[in-house]
């Protein structure tokens, strides 16, 4: 039985041009990806966004400098633990064992 639906705290980041401009505030995970492509499409650099006060660079191919842990993988670790489930590898007390908090915080 599904006793609750956790809400959902989704993460955002903060992205800036080369001079520090903040450009535009609360990107979701999608709106980066999509910065990352247009930035590799049209080879521009120096433009960086910034999670929980961290500066992570964006360079010409579009690739970030650092993926911190935590950001943007709470969909990567229920998958994870569904696959686990899924192979019978762990039993179904598994993902009780992973916090609300250690996903969506």
């Amino acid at each position: 039985m599904i006793e609750f639906i956790p809400k959902f705290n989704y993460q955002f980041v903060d992205l800036y041009s080369p001079d520090g401009e903040l450009i535009q505030q609360g990107l979701n995970e999608m709106q980066v990806l999509y910065v990352q492509v247009r930035i590799a499409q049209n080879k521009i650099e120096g433009y960086y966004i910034v999670w929980k006060g961290q500066h992570i660079d964006i360079d010409i191919k579009g690739q970030l400098s650092c993926w911190p842990s935590g950001m943007f993988d709470a969909q990567q670790k229920m998958f994870a633990s569904l696959m686990r489930l899924r192979t019978d590898k762990v039993d179904a007390n598994t993902f009780a064992n992973i916090t609300l908090s250690e996903l969506f915080d």
